[in-house]
């Protein structure tokens, strides 16, 4: 594959009390418009605030397969190539769930450019069907699961549909179902409920059947090491079923139905008692202890955390940005 050209459409601010000397590139390599989810939560901060569509996804070009591959490592060389065609300095980098691998690995090409980075659950090396039965196994499973479905994850839209329901989940009516329309509108025509197009969620298929197991992908993170030293604020949900808490449960059984065994034990997610946080756990392990400037879990929070806490997220960010 080759990369397409890039193009830049670039909105300059419009309030004059912005300030200029740093940035945030967030990546969730997400289905709707990145500006159409993200702006609510950046709307009192005076930071310039960049959000980038990937190929395939939100208001992007979606060039065919055959040009262009949609795997993890395709997205990476692209958001590496948008910040330095704009030259971007004193980055404060988010990233969440698929962008923690595009976002990390973007960095750690180009760490000159990152001055902070507030990682929300996500995850940042290489995990295998070996793992299923560990503490990353629900991620594992996830993966599995999808490869189980097939051709028909793309086919039926279903990948674009689990996504969105996720997402909805969280807020009342009518605002529920209006992220819901917003989110699927690009996909489904409402008045057939088809595919627009019998390949428009391809994008998004191919990167679900790959984020685990793209070896570029992982090659390009290596350890972290270029980023170990940056501040880091980890902001999890730990209702999360993929990243979220797990806590050992003797008797063998878990409530939410997801679960992973460890040395004999049955651990399972989002459950009360003593918790553990091995996503959490193991970013920790990776950086320098004094550039952790903090760890929070919201344990009512699900997978998308910064949907149900947009004002925490922004504080988070002025605190990485003004260097608390």
């Amino acid at each position: 594959h080759h990369q397409p050209p890039l193009t830049l459409i670039q909105v300059r601010p419009q309030r004059a009390e912005l300030r200029s000397d740093h940035f945030f590139v967030r990546r969730h390599t997400t289905r709707l418009s990145t500006h159409l989810k993200w702006k609510r939560y950046f709307g009192t901060i005076p930071y310039r605030v960049i959000a980038m569509d990937h190929y395939g996804f939100g208001a992007s070009a979606r060039p065919p397969s055959r040009d262009f591959g949609y795997r993890p490592s395709d997205h990476t060389s692209v958001l590496t190539a948008f910040v330095d065609a704009l030259d971007l300095h004193d980055a404060t980098l988010l990233v969440q769930d698929w962008g923690g691998p595009i976002g990390l690995g973007m960095a750690v090409q180009r760490p000159d450019r990152i001055q902070g980075i507030l990682v929300m659950n996500t995850w940042a090396w290489q995990v295998t069907d070996a793992d299923a039965s560990g503490p990353y196994g629900a991620l594992t499973r996830w993966s599995q699961l999808n490869h189980d479905i097939g051709p028909d994850l793309v086919s039926s839209g279903l990948i674009v549909t689990g996504a969105a329901q996720g997402l909805a989940a969280p807020y009342p009516q009518p605002q529920g179902a209006q992220i819901l329309d917003a989110f699927l509108g690009p996909f489904f025509d409402p008045t057939t409920g088809a595919l627009r197009t019998p390949t428009i969620a391809e994008p998004t298929g191919v990167f679900a059947l790959s984020i685990i197991d793209d070896q570029a992908m992982f090659g390009m993170l290596g350890s972290l090491a270029p980023l170990t030293d940056k501040p880091l604020y980890l902001y999890f949900g730990g209702k999360d079923p993929l990243f979220g808490a797990l806590t050992p449960n003797p008797d063998g059984t878990c409530a939410l139905g997801a679960a992973s065994t460890r040395d004999g034990t049955t651990v399972c997610a989002g459950s009360d008692g003593a918790r553990i946080y091995p996503f959490i756990d193991r970013f920790r392990s990776l950086w320098n202890a004094e550039a952790v400037r903090g760890v929070e879990v919201n344990d009512e929070a699900n997978h998308f955390v910064q949907d149900q806490a947009p004002e925490r997220v922004a504080a988070i960010v002025e605190e990485l940005a003004g260097g608390g």
